[in-house]
């Protein structure tokens, strides 16, 4: 025992001294995600936790999360991650990142990484509530927040937290309908996150998230899905036809409309104007006749007024007679027509009753 530790001592001091020494390569990566595929069955993993980026060491296998590392004495710890230092097989002490001494041959390492890890859930086989056979698959983000517990309570960490999410996934799905699954996915992902922490906190490890990313019925509900889809765009395209052709007609029908009642109020424009042109005519002719009559009486009361009277009522009454025979081949005449002298006399009658109604209007004045 002896001289091993003095070997020991001596090989520190070589170090210290400036003998070259060969230390493990620092590892530059940058923070990312770590991926873990698995196949199909629950209990034969094919796949292998490595970093996504950044991490050129080779990829540890998810069976011996977490890794042993190579005690050199003199030992550098990347940020990231956590070592934990056993001696004779207990716990000794965490070393965080950056240079620590670990005794070779008394005290072993085993390198945790503190990083979020996703670990990737192939679709596995699920019956919903409604007796509908899918395939799920998701994605299960987890942190490592107790390096201890993650390398002493559970032999692998990572298998027991991914098949114990898979157990509560198929048990989820066993009490959703698939219509559910494909609308509330939100809340089956909050649900699972819930009943996987409890489980995953006692084993060191911390679930930040679970995504279910695929939802995948059989052959057969997936054809009726499909068949339903075509059926409910065909009814979309009906429906939108059928108000295209409502929305037309009711344009047309607005525009007949409108086009009715522009004639109806152009027709009544019409009969008011042409009311008003008829009335202005009468109004005109009256005071054309009203301006004869004074200019009549004007006349009337100059000299030789019975021979102009005489003329005019002889030249109107042969108007009349011509204008008779012209428009009718029936037309009543007096018993002698050539009696003109009789119509002249009632004429002159009223002629000369006119000056006495003149003259009796001026003495009552």
């Amino acid at each position: 025992m002896l001289g091993r530790s003095v070997g020991t001592a001596a090989l520190v001091g070589r170090c210290w001294g400036g003998v070259r020494m060969t230390y493990p390569q620092q590892q530059h990566h940058q923070p990312g995600l770590f991926l873990m595929k698995r196949s199909l069955s629950l209990d034969q993993y094919s796949g292998k936790v490595g970093a996504r980026s950044g991490f050129d060491s080779p990829s540890v296998d998810m069976q011996n999360f977490p890794p042993n590392k190579l005690n050199q004495c003199i030992n550098i710890c990347p940020q990231g991650f956590q070592d934990i230092v056993t001696r004779f097989g207990s716990y000794a002490r965490t070393a965080s990142p950056g240079l620590y001494f670990a005794i070779p041959f008394i005290e072993s390492i085993q390198r945790v990484d503190m990083r979020e890890m996703t670990l990737e859930i192939q679709p596995c086989t699920g019956i919903t509530q409604d007796n509908v056979s899918v395939q799920t698959g998701g994605a299960l983000y987890v942190q490592v927040i107790d390096p201890q517990k993650a390398c002493f309570a559970a032999r692998r960490p990572l298998e027991a937290i991914l098949i114990h999410a898979i157990s509560v996934m198929r048990s989820r799905i066993g009490t959703v309908e698939l219509d559910s699954l494909f609308h509330e996915r939100k809340k089956l992902n909050d649900e699972l996150v819930a009943s996987v922490s409890g489980a995953a906190e006692k084993w060191g490890l911390q679930v930040l998230r679970y995504e279910l990313t695929d939802v995948i019925p059989d052959y057969e509900v997936s054809k009726a899905m499909d068949a339903q889809a075509t059926a409910e765009r065909r009814r979309r395209e009906t429906i939108l036809n059928a108000d295209a052709q409502r929305q037309k007609l009711e344009k047309e029908s607005e525009g007949m409309k409108q086009s009715y009642i522009n004639v109806a109020v152009g027709e009544r424009e019409k009969v008011i104007m042409a009311a008003e042109a008829a009335k202005k005519s009468l109004v005109m002719e009256a005071e054309g006749k009203a301006e004869a009559l004074d200019i009549v009486g004007a006349v009337l009361e100059k000299p030789h007024r019975k021979e102009a009277m005489n003329f005019l009522m002889a030249q109107s009454y042969v108007e009349s007679v011509a204008a008779g025979l012209k428009d009718s081949s029936t037309v009543f005449l007096q018993k002698d027509v050539t009696d003109v002298s009789k119509m002249m006399a009632q004429g002159m009658a009223v002629l000369n009753s006119m000056p006495k109604n003149n003259g009796n209007k001026g003495s009552s004045e």
